[in-house]
């Protein structure tokens, strides 16, 4: 990603981390998920991959403008991958964010619960945190990967 500091900045701006509260077994979701590709279910991860492709290909041409409707996109996909990824509880939060201003977002690692990221206006967190009753979580975008900071 060719961003500069001020261009990482507001994009971290339009993103907004929120815990669920909720934790779940990864490893079950993630077993169930791998048992579905094996049954044919190739066609959902290749459209992750294509629409993480695009949104990598704006990002490089500084084009934010998209990224909202990437990740609705791909959380459609990714809830179609196996049960417990998502349930009426998560999809209702998810609806609420949308509702509030959000233009997408996703359940951060195999699903059922831990964290949510959205992407909207800038500055949009507080009106999430209101609307889905969920905490706003201070995190920042780092160009090398996830880093554990605290343990």
């Amino acid at each position: 990603m060719n961003l500069n500091a001020n261009e990482l900045k507001e994009l971290q701006n339009h993103f907004t981390l929120l815990w669920t509260g909720r934790t779940r077994s990864a490893a079950k979701i993630l077993q169930h998920q791998e048992r579905n590709l094996d049954r044919g279910r190739y066609q959902i991860a290749e459209g992750m991959r294509d629409l993480a492709v695009m949104m990598r290909d704006d990002l490089r041409n500084k084009d934010i403008s998209n990224i909202g409707a990437y990740m609705d996109a791909n959380w459609q996909l990714k809830r179609r991958l196996a049960n417990g990824i998502s349930n009426e509880w998560i999809d209702r939060i998810y609806d609420k964010a949308l509702e509030a201003g959000a233009e997408g977002g996703k359940i951060c690692g195999a699903g059922g619960g831990g964290f949510f990221l959205f992407y909207g206006k800038l500055g949009i967190g507080p009106d999430l945190e209101e609307a889905t009753g969920l905490k706003q979580i201070d995190f920042e975008i780092e160009r090398e990967g996830s880093k554990v900071i605290y343990a």
